[in-house]
């Protein structure tokens, strides 16, 4: 028994000596590779698939909200508002909630465009009404909306007509589209 117990300590050193670099190096990290702050990337307007790698990448943690509705497919939602907001410095392991709707939700251009009419009718400083020729306007696809430039008349009060452009910017789905941006500039 005697002779057994020195081999036994034997290689349980060798074992020691062979294992300990690889032991000292899992526990050590290098400096170079721990931030202590990371600056959150602005994720609207994003699939939700790639701004969940976006924030896995740099070491932050996921929230989703989708009102209450299962995620079945995430490259079918994009991002419409985060928190914190694009821009920000936080730390690593931060959370980061993403409010998410479907693609198919984000405003139509239809939608956008009867929108920016009605704030344009329901203007007040155009007291005596405004008049849109028909298909007189030009859109452009924005992230997460459409800007509408609308050719229109507006009424003066002695029933003159007034040629005017409309300028709208709307984002929102197609049940609750906002108004992002109005602005009327008589010709």
């Amino acid at each position: 028994m005697a002779a057994s117990r020195p081999r036994l300590v034997g290689i349980a050193l060798v074992l020691l000596i062979l294992l300990a670099p690889s032991l000292v190096a899992a526990r050590t990290v290098p400096l170079a590779s721990v931030s202590e702050t990371v600056e959150v990337p602005d994720l609207v307007g994003e699939r939700l698939d790639l701004a969940l790698k976006s924030v896995k990448a740099l070491d932050l943690k996921a929230k989703v909200h989708t009102g209450g509705r299962s995620v079945w497919v995430k490259k079918n939602w994009v991002v419409v508002e985060q928190t914190p907001v694009g821009g920000k410095v936080v730390k690593p392991g931060t959370k980061v909630t993403l409010h998410v709707i479907k693609k198919s939700e984000v405003v139509g251009e239809g939608t956008a465009l009867g929108a920016c009419r009605a704030w344009a009718k329901s203007d007040p400083e155009l007291a005596y009404g405004i008049e849109f020729p028909a298909f007189k306007f030009v859109s452009a696809k924005q992230d997460l909306g459409w800007a509408i430039d609308a050719d229109a008349w507006v009424i003066t009060s002695s029933d003159d007509k007034v040629a005017a452009r409309v300028y709208c910017e709307i984002a929102g789905t197609n049940k609750r589209p906002t108004v992002e941006k109005y602005e009327v500039t008589v010709r």
